[in-house]
């Protein structure tokens, strides 16, 4: 066997290692879970007729009590969060500020796991507060398409980490790529030479 035949031999052999394993690397389960939402009281889509106190997450894992952000919208777009959230182990709460409307409320968080990786999601729910006094009662909001909770989506918004499969493999997939580039770069500019 010539020097020539040895080397093309020992560079598709690489090209071939090296493309499978980019794609095992790929394919694989991250070696690291991210954080995901377990419960979110009051409940995605809760229809309420008293205000709560608070919003309180619950995680699979505990997260950083650095980087938890919680944001509560009101029905007019106003902040109706009271404070920044407090993160005990895996619990994240959110005080309400006091006075609030009836009105559909929207609930989003963004944590950060253990492993650094941001988490991100939103939840929402309906205060229909009774009217107070001797006041004729407020009409019930209209149930607009736009205004109605998403109870469909609910899960994948909850548990929604902000990224793709491909965004968390990307790494590896490029690195995969560029040795397959690079090996049948060398097959090919040894053979023009020979």
């Amino acid at each position: 066997m010539s020097l020539r035949s040895r080397v093309r031999r020992t560079l598709g052999l690489l090209a071939t290692t090296a493309a499978l394993a980019g794609g095992t690397l790929a394919l694989a389960p991250s070696a690291s879970a991210h954080a995901t939402l377990l419960k979110v009281s009051p409940a995605d889509g809760a229809t309420l007729t008293t205000a709560p106190r608070q919003v309180d997450l619950t995680f699979d894992e505990p997260v950083s009590s650095r980087f938890a952000t919680v944001v509560i919208t009101g029905p007019s777009g106003e902040d109706a969060t009271a404070g920044p959230a407090t993160v005990n182990g895996a619990h994240v709460a959110a005080a309400l500020a006091g006075g609030l409307a009836s009105g559909e409320y929207r609930v989003a968080f963004r944590v950060v796991s253990d492993d650094g990786h941001p988490v991100t999601g939103q939840s929402r729910f309906t205060l229909n507060l009774p009217a107070a006094g001797p006041s004729p009662r407020a009409p019930a909001p209209s149930a607009s398409p736009l205004a109605a909770p998403s109870t469909a989506a609910a899960p994948a918004s909850l548990a929604g980490d902000g990224s793709s499969w491909v965004t968390q493999h990307l790494p590896a997939l490029s690195g995969a790529l560029l040795l397959v580039v690079v090996g049948a770069g060398a097959l090919v500019w040894d053979r023009r030479r020979g």
